[in-house]
């Protein structure tokens, strides 16, 4: 069995710079994997755990500096690692990123794609059903339980305020809840060999890919504008006992129309 996972990297400051187009300028910052992937390849992980056939194989589509948590997934425990960089990539929203990783995944053999529900720092959650509708895959969303065996999976998802049970066939693509599991450290050992590992690259002059399909020409989603919120109405303290202060509470929030 062969398992995808996406991995990607995401700022870990909060004001970051942007372009003039309005994206971030991702190479000016400090990064983490993205949460919710970390979950996705601990998933990954555990059914290799169980099973040697298992074969995990991370993927980062991302800028220069992004290519170093490639080598964390590795001294995890994953088996292959492929970096897409090529600065024509830049600027992708996820229609265009979901256009390039598609490509890469067409000449590839795979039974599962993981990743992670959605990334701390758009926080869309649109990306794996673009993969699952450019693959034409089933999808099993928001997951924190999974099993599965050679033809089908069975998983436990996250809706709203409750959960469901869900199966389909494989291959498919499985997006992960943040609180699925708890993400391994990396080994020490696994660590002092893994950038000596090779990883595979892909660019636009392997993908062959039509402008309209990549960076800011491919991208559905421009950004017109951006500005940092305007605090226009002070907060207040309620100094009251317990009932009183919900009770006047209730009737603020129904006077600002927030109930």
């Amino acid at each position: 069995m062969h398992i995808i996972v996406f991995m990607k990297p995401v700022p870990t400051e909060i004001n970051l710079p942007y372009s003039p187009r309005g994206t971030l300028l991702r190479d000016s910052s400090s990064w983490n994997v993205n949460p919710e992937d970390a979950c996705a390849l601990e998933a990954a992980l555990l059914l290799k755990d169980t099973n040697k056939n298992v074969k995990v194989t991370i993927i980062t589509m991302s800028y220069q500096k992004g290519k170093a948590l490639l080598y964390e997934g590795l001294a995890k425990g994953a088996d292959h690692a492929i970096f897409i960089y090529d600065p024509l990539f830049s600027e992708s929203d996820t229609r265009a990123t979901a256009q390039i990783l598609s490509k890469v995944l067409s000449g590839l053999n795979y039974d599962l794609i993981f990743c992670g529900y959605r990334s701390a720092d758009a926080g869309t959650s649109s990306l794996p059903f673009r993969i699952s509708e450019g693959l034409n895959l089933p999808i099993l969303s928001n997951v924190t339980d999974l099993s599965c065996n050679q033809k089908n999976i069975y998983a436990i998802s996250h809706v709203n305020y409750g959960y469901v049970e869900t199966e389909t066939t494989l291959p498919c693509v499985v997006s992960f809840h943040k609180d699925a599991n708890h993400p391994r450290l990396p080994n020490m050992r696994l660590l002092s060999s893994a950038y000596d590992y090779p990883v595979e690259t892909f660019t636009d002059k392997d993908l062959k890919l039509d402008i309209t399909d990549m960076g800011w020409s491919g991208s559905a989603l421009h950004v017109e504008e951006i500005f940092s919120p305007v605090l226009t109405k002070k907060g207040y303290i309620i100094d009251d006992t317990e009932k009183d202060a919900v009770d006047r509470l209730y009737a603020q929030l129904k006077q600002d129309h927030i109930l």
